[in-house]
């Protein structure tokens, strides 16, 4: 089929859903995509306003996005609420929550920071306290396979920026080593719901809200059951913008008093983890620019290179940081 063609077959399908939904006189605004398949109208009704994610089921599946939400929504979080659904079109109708999102508000509003920084923070303590009431099976284990499926892409797409031939394959066996060894003795845990993708540009600023319901949450598909950890380093080392360390501090403080964790455990798996992802930030953003052409993916990668050495100061990850200094750093 013609792309043309297949442009017009799913322009029908949304015409029809919208119909479903009785939205088909509503006024569509696209908005600007992300990096996956899907795409989003900002739809106007009536004076108000609706988000329409249209994600074709050849390329998403939107069943993980409904089965996330429903828990969000059930732990009183700010998930988009949903009006109208059709799975297996990959179809969603859903609450609207605004244009304003962390990153957006702190350009304006810098001084606020740790005030946004503090509703995320307690989003991440409800998931916490929800993973330990009760054992959620349904959602799939962040385990040691995902962590070194995930550790393979800065090895296969960053590292052979650098080196080629017997260098670049003895880089890549040793790496491997050095993680999964890591990993093995690192206490991490699947202890609660990760969102992953927890950072400034997928939190939207609601503050008619009270407590953790302040931060709207957006791209939370990918969950899984992991380490109390991942996402605090997703919201603290942020790819697209500079987290102020006073910020950062004070986060950390907060979530041990509020935890009663033992902070230099804590503090490791924190490292460990922050080093893991930083990684795999390095690699997928190498891999869109070189597989899908997306160049400005690559600007910010300085950002995160710089975390990254920050992360291997930790005395937990000297293995990994001598690795780097043999084969990145030289």
């Amino acid at each position: 089929m013609a792309l043309a063609e297949q442009l017009t077959t799913r322009e029908q399908r949304i015409q029809s859903f919208l119909g479903q939904c009785a939205m088909q006189h509503a006024t569509r605004h696209a908005i600007p995509a992300d990096a996956s398949f899907r795409s989003y109208e900002r739809l106007d009704k009536d004076g108000h306003h609706f988000i329409l994610m249209n994600a074709p089921p050849s390329h998403e599946d939107i069943a993980p996005f409904v089965k996330v939400c429903h828990l969000l929504n059930r732990l009183g979080l700010s998930a988009p609420s949903m009006f109208c659904k059709d799975v297996e079109q990959g179809f969603l109708l859903l609450e609207d929550l605004g244009r304003l999102s962390f990153n957006h508000y702190l350009r304006d509003y810098p001084e606020e920071e740790v005030t946004l920084y503090t509703a995320a923070l307690e989003v991440q303590l409800v998931l916490r306290d929800y993973g330990n009431a009760i054992t959620y099976g349904s959602l799939p284990p962040y385990d040691l396979d995902v962590y070194l499926r995930e550790i393979l892409l800065y090895a296969d797409w960053y590292l052979p920026t650098l080196l080629e031939g017997k260098a670049l394959q003895a880089a890549q066996a040793s790496y491997l080593e050095i993680w999964k060894e890591l990993l093995k003795t690192s206490g991490l845990t699947c202890s609660q719901p990760v969102l992953r993708d927890f950072h400034a540009d997928n939190l939207m600023w609601l503050p008619q809200r009270a407590g953790a319901a302040r931060a709207g949450l957006l791209d939370f598909q990918d969950a899984l059951l992991g380490d109390s950890t991942y996402d605090l380093v997703s919201l603290l080392e942020d790819a697209r913008r500079d987290v102020s360390p006073e910020t950062q501090t004070a986060i950390l403080t907060h979530y041990i008093e509020a935890t009663g964790e033992e902070e230099q455990a804590f503090r490791a798996r924190y490292a460990l983890m922050a080093a893991q992802r930083n990684s795999k930030v390095i690699g997928i953003f190498h891999r869109l620019a070189t597989r899908d052409g997306k160049k400005h993916y690559l600007d910010f990668v300085p950002r995160v290179q710089r975390l990254l050495a920050g992360n291997l100061q930790h005395p937990a990850l000297a293995p990994l940081a001598e690795w780097h200094a043999e084969y990145v750093s030289k």
